[in-house]
Parts: C-alpha cells; structure tokens; sequence
C-alpha cells in the first residue's frame, strides 16, 4: 500500500469559489481532502474575501461549500503573518535568553478560527469558550455572515479603499532609494520585538538578538515573508490596488503550508523582495489536483 503523505494546503479565494460555483471539477479536490491526502487551511482572510460580496445568496452557498468540505476532512485554520512572525521571535528568544532549547515555533494552525485570531476584533466579542460554542453553532457560512454584519466592516472598507494611495506615497518618498537599508529593517523588527514584549538586558542585548534574527531570516519565515513583502511591495512595477490588503493578509499560507497558491502580483512582490519559497500561480491550480491524484503518494488504496 503506498504512504499516504498529507499537504497542508492553502488555496486562492478564487480556487474555493470556482469548486463552489462548479467552474472546475469538485471531485479530484474532494477526493484528495476525504482521503486525508491534502488538508484544506483557511484564514479570516478567506472570510473577509467572501464577506465582501454584497450577494447574500451567494455568499450562503460559499458557506456551504465550505461547510461540505469539513464535513468530508479535515480543515484547519491559520493565525495571521504578524502573529506568527512574534511567535517565531518568541520562541527564538526563550531558547538563546531563557535556556528552553528545545523550545520550537508554537503551531500557527488550530481546528478552530477563533483560536486561530483575535476573535474579539473580528465580529466574535465573546470569551473564547463561549467563541467556540458559537462557532460551531454557525458554521462557516455563519461566519461569514457574521463578519459580512460585523461592526467593524465597514472600517476595514475604508481602510481598503485608501490604501493604494498610501502605498503610493510610500514609494514616491523614497525616491531612489528603493530598497530598505540594513538600519531599516533592523527598526522594522526592533519593532515587533517590542510588540511581542521581549525583555532584555540592555539595548546592545535586543540589537544583537534582532542582528541575528536578521542574519538566519530564513529560519523565520514569516518574519522573511513580512520583510520581503515590504520590500517587494516598494520594487514592483505593480500599481498599488485596494486588493493589496487581501494579499497581505492571505500571506501567512504561503510562508507555512506545504502549497500554497496565488495571483501574479503577489508572487512578483514577494521574489522581488527576495522570498525563496514562491507560492505557485494560481492558473495552475486544476494541473496541481490532477498530478495530486495521480501520485502514488497521494493515494490511499
């Protein structure tokens, strides 16, 4: 019988909304995901992107889908690319300043959305038993729904709506000096640290600890993807548009799943910034789940 190896997978909104709306075949996905061979990960961002359609009718039937997905497997949720990135520099700084040396990266997967995120500033403000308890009362299509009505929706519209504009600002006060300098990014990630509340002994302590950081980045891949993307996001010959905010924000699946896919701008920020672990592009979605079920890898007898 051959070894059944299981891929954390983490597709395109598009992807989900064409297995949905049947515009590409369901039963090579659905068979890879009811034998175990690939495990479905989502994100808020899936949500966000699905709670922005006006249509409530469709927004329903995504919700189905995706609710019939779980039922056939196994699908898992990821916490965002700055959590992770704090949770990378965390575990890094219990090992080299608290002795804990086997201490590793804290999963960024859960079973769960909200122990996935900040359940109480995304439409769940509840205690987490009490979140969890909703969650499985509402479903995934419930949630959506649940976001689509959130209070705070409309903020993140607006936000959305103004972005590209201060991206463009960004870029344009640099002027020729595109790329961040070593002092930059080292202030960019004294900057989580201080976030994450790290404690040191002195400032010549945390610099070295972030100098070191930045040296092995790619033993940190979400700490590389969030420095990259920044940098990418100033090289790309790329208009900035009111969709950089979804691409962001689905980020975290291409630094942490086995395959991830998406949409050329996106994978043209992050090379340009000099991310080596590329997502695929999404027009190869339909090849990647016929040469999935194919593999001898990926079958179960």
């Amino acid at each position: 019988m051959p070894i059944l190896i299981s891929q954390k997978a983490y597709l395109d909104t598009s992807h989900w909304i064409a297995l949905a709306q049947r515009g590409i075949d369901r039963e090579p996905f659905e068979r890879l995901v009811s034998s175990g061979a690939i495990v479905p990960v989502l994100s808020f961002a899936h949500l966000s992107d699905l709670a922005a359609n006006s249509d409530s009718a469709s927004r329903r039937r995504m919700g189905e889908y995706l609710d019939r997905t779980r039922r056939l497997g196994q699908v898992l949720w990821i916490e965002g690319l700055n959590t992770i990135a704090a949770d990378e520099l965390q575990a890094a700084y219990e090992r080299t300043h608290l002795g804990r040396r086997s201490v590793q990266t804290k999963s960024p997967f859960s079973s769960m959305l909200v122990d996935s995120l900040d359940y109480k500033n995304h439409g769940f403000p509840m205690q987490r038993e009490a979140a969890r308890r909703h969650e499985r009362e509402l479903g995934i299509g419930g949630m959506i729904e649940a976001v689509a009505k959130s209070p705070g929706r409309q903020e993140y519209v607006d936000f959305r709506s103004t972005l590209p504009s201060s991206i463009t600002r960004i870029r344009d006060s640099r002027g020729p000096a595109k790329r961040f300098s070593a002092a930059e990014c080292r202030l960019f990630v004294i900057d989580i640290v201080e976030k994450a509340r790290l404690v040191f002994s002195s400032t010549a302590d945390r610099d070295r600890f972030v100098d070191d950081a930045l040296e092995s980045r790619s033993s940190y891949p979400a700490l590389d993807l969030r420095l990259s993307y920044r940098q990418g996001a100033i090289l790309t010959n790329c208009p900035a548009e009111p969709s950089d905010a979804e691409d962001y924000d689905h980020l975290a699946g291409i630094a942490y799943c086995d395959v991830a896919f998406a949409d050329k701008r996106t994978i043209d920020v992050i090379r340009r910034g000099g991310f080596a672990r590329l997502p695929r592009p999404n027009s190869t979605f339909s090849t990647w789940l016929a040469d999935s079920n194919s593999s001898p890898e990926m079958q179960v007898e």
